[in-house]
């Protein structure tokens, strides 16, 4: 499942990006201290202490994890994948003051 579980709690691409970048660099307990932690508060903190992060080569990886993600979220959870086929060709966007790449 390449590490997308929606468990019908979690942000998915939230707790799955941060999750994957873990495992990209190498740091399997922050990557499993993510995948329990519950709060996206922490789950963001977690991911700021990884050691062997490399900005310049997550960067270049985002977003293909940001589609992998996507995709998983709306293939593993039927309501949503309906109601978001009922956008049709609308813009969805995000808008957040704090989330400089996605928001």
């Amino acid at each position: 499942n390449l590490g997308y579980v929606d468990d019908g709690d979690r942000t998915i691409r939230g707790w799955s990006s941060m999750y994957r970048k873990a495992l990209l660099f190498g740091d399997i307990e922050i990557a499993k201290a993510i995948m329990m932690e519950r709060e996206p508060r922490k789950v963001k903190a977690l991911s700021l202490s990884l050691r062997k992060y490399n900005g310049t080569k997550w960067n270049a990886m985002n977003d293909e994890e940001m589609r992998r993600g996507l995709v998983a979220k709306f293939a593993q959870n039927d309501h949503l994948r309906r109601m978001l086929l009922l956008t049709g060709d609308s813009l969805i966007a995000e808008c957040s003051g704090k989330e400089r790449i996605w928001g």
